[in-house]
């Protein structure tokens, strides 16, 4: 996500959207990126996620989840459908 690699677009690193600090946000698309650890698997924490993504939402922003294993072992794959995210209405 560095240097606008994907989409030519400018995401931010660790930034706080209405009091939530996200992993990825891109304010010109309204995209946020999170990159979840094993901990996310835990039905307490898939119930926290569940809540800040509905509060993303309804602030306007859409938001991609992948597991950092995902990143790790398949990271091309995540970049394309992080493209065809950000191509779809």
């Amino acid at each position: 996500m560095r240097n606008s690699q994907i989409c030519g677009l400018k995401f931010r690193r660790q930034v706080p959207i209405q009091g939530i600090v996200v992993d990825f946000a891109c304010y010109s698309h309204r995209l946020v990126i999170e990159i979840d650890g094993g901990i996310h698997g835990l039905s307490e924490v898939q119930i926290r996620d569940q809540d800040r993504d509905t509060k993303l939402n309804h602030f306007g922003y859409r938001v991609m989840r992948f597991s950092d294993r995902a990143i790790f072992e398949d990271l091309e794959t995540v970049v394309g459908l992080i493209e065809a995210f950000i191509r779809s209405p």
